[in-house]
């Protein structure tokens, strides 16, 4: 291990050399995952190489300039996501990912000036499933932008009842990932939702 660890350690140091390019100093980054044979039961490569990838994922996830050696925990969290990952998209349409409300206060009168939305998925067999393990599940899965959507309309939906009971709610703040924001539709698709309850855009 020790020496597994030095070798992924001088091939670290090697690729994120800082770079000269026209003028300009580029700085690599890279993940390093490996497994050791001993680590894995059975004689099969394909297990070896899946439990490497395993590694290089956990080393991803981690931060940029990370190194993991492969653990059996790590496969529980890999199969834990993968199960998360395919009840991604049913979980976003029956209601278990929902935006819980945080207040934002001003510091200088101490009122609530809106409140942030933040998806939050409660499951049926694990509870409360933490942002940082379910939101890349979500983005592995490819429905970052549909829960976006979801996020936004139950938050709308929400202001409705605010409203009608007199409770005042200067904004609430709904987060998008990159790509949503890059999309063109996006304007539309809040207005549609606007539209539909009868809300003002304000």
């Amino acid at each position: 291990l020790e020496t597994a660890i030095q070798w992924a350690g001088l091939l670290h140091g090697a690729v994120e050399t800082p770079v000269g390019v026209n003028g300009s100093t580029i700085f690599p980054a890279c993940n390093i995952g490996f497994c050791l044979r001993a680590q894995i039961s059975g004689t099969r490569s394909e297990a070896w190489m899946t439990a490497t990838l395993d590694a290089l994922n956990e080393a991803r996830r981690t931060g940029p300039s990370t190194i993991r050696t492969y653990s059996p925990e790590l496969e529980k969290r890999a199969q834990v996501r993968a199960e998360l990952r395919a009840e991604a998209a049913s979980a976003l349409e029956n209601g278990q990912i929902r935006p819980w409300f945080q207040p934002q206060i001003s510091t200088d009168t101490g009122k609530v000036t809106g409140f942030e939305a933040l998806a939050r998925w409660t499951h049926p067999l694990h509870g409360m499933i933490p942002p940082d393990t379910f939101l890349p599940v979500i983005e592995e899965a490819g429905l970052l932008e549909r829960m976006g959507e979801v996020i936004l309309r139950q938050s709308l939906e929400a202001v409705q009842p605010w409203d009608a009971t007199g409770v005042t709610v200067p904004c609430i703040g709904v987060n998008f990932a990159s790509g949503e924001l890059n999309n063109p539709r996006l304007v539309h698709k809040i207005q549609w939702e606007l539209d539909r309850l009868d809300l003002t855009p304000n």
